[in-house]
């Protein structure tokens, strides 16, 4: 059983609200970010064929006779370095370029960022500010209750009552009374248009 009680769900709350991806806010910024997965992925699998070719030439022997000294003697030589060698290099040579595309595509999945956030928080902004309110109104009923709670150890206090075995709650987390931690929470939703 939990500490506090559930209350049924308003019919705006029934309705989970779901934030999105940035690419949903902004096609263009999920296009971007599409594609540099693409490379990276891309790339990604490169670098694993490049460690197995490296492998493959490691446990390749070398051939007896290099190939144009065999040609030279009319005999048939197989190199299957020579082959692995050349994928190898064609490999590293893609890898380079990968690296590149990476990085110019990373600079232009960043160069929309701002304005795909900015498209998302404009999305995003309602139901923000209906949970802030949601916020600020329950710690104001509870900054209420509070002041109610202080008004009877301040009495109990004032009839010389020893309350202290009743177990003394003081709700700290709240700030000092008066100090206003909550106040101060509703003063700048309210100064962003919250509440």
């Amino acid at each position: 059983m939990g500490l506090l009680k559930s209350r049924t769900a308003t019919s705006s709350e029934a309705e989970p609200f779901t934030v999105r991806s940035l690419g949903d806010y902004h096609p263009e910024y999920g296009e971007r970010l599409a594609k540099l997965i693409e490379l990276q992925v891309a790339l990604s699998d490169l670098r694993s064929e490049a460690v197995r070719l490296e492998k493959q030439l490691g446990d390749t022997p070398r051939p007896k006779i290099r190939p144009a000294v065999a040609a030279l003697l009319g005999e048939e030589s197989l190199d299957e370095r020579a082959t692995l060698s050349a994928r190898f290099r064609e490999v590293q040579q893609q890898i380079a370029d990968h690296q590149a595309a990476v990085a110019l595509q990373s600079a232009r999945v960043e160069e929309v960022k701002g304005k795909a956030t900015i498209a998302a928080c404009e999305a995003v902004k309602p139901e923000y500010a209906r949970r802030v309110a949601a916020m600020v109104n329950a710690l104001q009923s509870a900054a209420e209750a509070r002041a109610r709670y202080r008004e009877l150890l301040d009495e109990l206090d004032r009839k010389e009552i020893a309350w202290l075995r009743l177990g003394p709650f003081e709700p700290n987390f709240l700030g000092e009374r008066g100090d206003g931690h909550i106040e101060r929470m509703a003063r700048e939703a309210m100064e962003h248009g919250y509440v």
